[in-house]
């Protein structure tokens, strides 16, 4: 019985509790989808750019 009125909690007559539920998982996609790009962004950063922030050199430059 508790399955039918959970059921019936998700498809409402007018469905605006399902369109609800469809935009916070489409949000959440969206999210999750520029969090893994900026965590790829900052990955090939690491690897390929980071050197140009090392002075080599310029020897009196790495002190400060």
């Amino acid at each position: 019985m508790q399955e039918e009125e959970a059921l019936f909690k998700f498809f409402d007559e007018d469905l605006s509790h399902t369109k609800k539920l469809t935009l916070t998982v489409s949000t959440i996609r969206r999210f999750r989808n520029a969090l893994a790009k900026t965590i790829e962004a900052w990955d090939r950063f690491a690897h390929n750019e980071i050197l140009v922030f090392n002075p080599i050199g310029w020897e009196a430059l790495q002190p400060r």
